[in-house]
């Protein structure tokens, strides 16, 4: 399913989490960890620190292959060191590097800290159109026995953004549910969603999904609350390009969720 799945790090026990769980998705596949740590050149001083932090980054760097080539012995695990800083990476290094998937791990939501502040992350996620599972720091692979798509029935079949949802929903033999939020039930659909519905029924015909519409003021809360309610191990969404005005004043309905879940996040680009 997977071939090579990158996964960023900074040495810290939520990225070496996140790589744990790249492992344990990939048992008994012949595929590679491709483990990555961005050292960006402009924050050194001299050339001499930049030598330095290099060799302390080469040393980190293999420390963390050898302990997961110990726990995931059956995978091959590389390292590389990207020259840049990890949120402007291009699209262009990741097929350069054919990278299948990116996993990557989260802190979540800080309620001590309300600084506007994104991490890397949050970043990452809103200035790249990579496909990445997003791993809530101390969470385990489980495996994927229920899988939630939500979805606001607009256009979703643009560059095949279904077929990864679907190859794992296949691969995990999973119970499968399709899940739209809206404020009020009692509203009849729009003749374009209702037609998206009707797309999505059929393209996940071989997966046999549950759909589902519940109530909620806000998405994000109709969402988790699902996600509690039918015990969702893998939660997928196709996040949505907002006007200038919307990325300013609001986040995402994606970035929501990946702040306050505790399950995996697939990302859909």
């Amino acid at each position: 399913m997977f071939n090579r799945i990158l996964v960023p790090t900074n040495f810290t026990p939520c990225a070496h989490n996140a790589a744990k769980f790249a492992c344990d998705m990939l048992r008994g596949q012949k595929a590679t960890i491709v483990l990555m740590h961005a050292c960006d050149p402009s924050l050194c001083k001299s050339a001499d620190e930049h030598d330095r932090k290099a060799n302390h980054v080469k040393e980190s760097l293999q420390n963390e292959k050898s302990a997961l080539e110990a726990y995931a012995p059956d995978l091959v695990i590389e390292t590389v060191i990207y020259e840049g800083r990890f949120t402007t990476m291009s699209a262009r290094y990741f097929k350069k590097k054919s990278i299948d998937l990116l996993v990557i791990g989260s802190d979540g939501i800080n309620l001590h800290d309300r600084s506007p502040k994104d991490t890397n992350t949050e970043l990452f996620m809103a200035s790249h159109r990579q496909n990445m599972i997003v791993v809530p720091n101390g969470v385990e692979y489980m495996g994927f026995g229920n899988i939630l798509f939500a979805t606001d029935y607009r256009y979703h079949l643009i560059d095949k953004q279904l077929d990864i949802i679907k190859d794992i929903m296949s691969a995990h033999d999973s119970k499968n549910y399709v899940l739209h939020v809206r404020k009020d039930l009692d509203n009849e659909l729009e003749v374009a969603k209702i037609i998206e519905k009707q797309t999505l029924e059929q393209e996940f015909a071989g997966q046999d999904p549950e759909f589902h519409e519940v109530s909620a003021e806000k998405i994000e809360e109709g969402i988790l609350k699902f996600v509690n309610s039918y015990k969702i191990d893998l939660v997928a969404l196709i996040p949505r390009k907002n006007t200038l005005s919307e990325r300013i004043f609001r986040k995402s309905i994606t970035k929501k969720v990946a702040e306050r879940t505790n399950k995996p996040l697939l990302v859909l680009n």
